[in-house]
């Protein structure tokens, strides 16, 4: 009996188990499944906002470029030209810091082709790279870049768009992201009106000819008749008899 019972109880143990990992594969497989779905959205808002985003004037440089706040973060001094070299980047470009309740974020913001564009991205992925310690990097199309690296710590975007590019860079694990969509936002150039979206109403009834005081408008049943087919007669006079022909009778 008590050989039995052991049985049981391993099968029953043995069972538990299995269902124990059957659902922790399925929770697993549902915590992916939804965090795949979060990755998804986030990529569609991020490409949403791209496609919308219109940039700054053609040739705006300097001050113009950085507000003096954004979002809880304050313009911290003058901007100026200055390179984003620890990151492989040795172009100097339009430079601001801003700092707030997570610490410092450097801005880098230029306007350049497609060609430079892509080399600042080469040239970040590179460096991250060859870094030595933690470090993480993100990378989709070269449109946006991602990355977090220490010592020390740092964490940054690189983003593009319309022959403009950004690279903002925290000093904490402070993901600038919502930073950088705010900034972006602030520096938008106004969006181009392609044609009038308020045109002059037609009128539904067109108004009717004025006739000339004193002229007299002829029927246009009667202006439609030829000089054969008019009646001997003038509008407004009475119609003159016409005298019948005498019939001579036949010889």
């Amino acid at each position: 009996m008590s050989e039995k019972s052991g049985g049981w109880g391993w099968f029953v143990g043995c069972a538990g188990v299995g269902c124990l990992a059957v659902l922790l594969c399925g929770g697993a497989a549902v915590w992916l499944i939804k965090a795949g779905g979060e990755q998804v959205q986030k990529e569609i808002a991020r490409a949403q906002f791209k496609l919308e985003w219109n940039p700054p004037t053609e040739g705006t440089t300097g001050a113009d470029l950085f507000p003096e706040a954004v979002d809880q973060y304050t313009l911290t001094g003058d901007s100026d030209m200055a390179s984003a070299s620890e990151f492989g980047i040795e172009d100097e470009v339009n430079h601001a810091k801003y700092t707030g309740p997570d610490g410092n974020i450097d801005v880098y913001i230029s306007e350049a082709d497609f060609g430079t564009i892509n080399g600042y991205f080469e040239s970040l992925k590179a460096n991250i790279e060859q870094r030595n310690g933690s470090k993480s990097t993100y990378f989709i199309d070269g449109a946006h870049s991602y990355f977090s690296v220490s010592p020390p710590q740092q964490t940054g975007w690189m983003w593009t768009s319309d022959g403009w590019v950004v690279l903002v860079v925290s000093d904490s694990e402070y993901d600038p992201e919502s930073f950088m969509e705010s900034y972006l936002t602030a520096i938008a150039g106004e969006e181009v009106e392609l044609w009038d979206e308020d045109p002059v109403a037609i009128p539904e009834e067109m108004p009717a000819e004025e006739s000339i005081p004193g002229e007299e408008q002829a029927p246009e049943e009667l202006d439609s008749l030829d000089s054969t087919t008019k009646p001997a007669f003038k509008p407004g006079k009475e119609e003159e008899a016409v005298p019948a022909e005498e019939v001579v009778p036949a010889e």
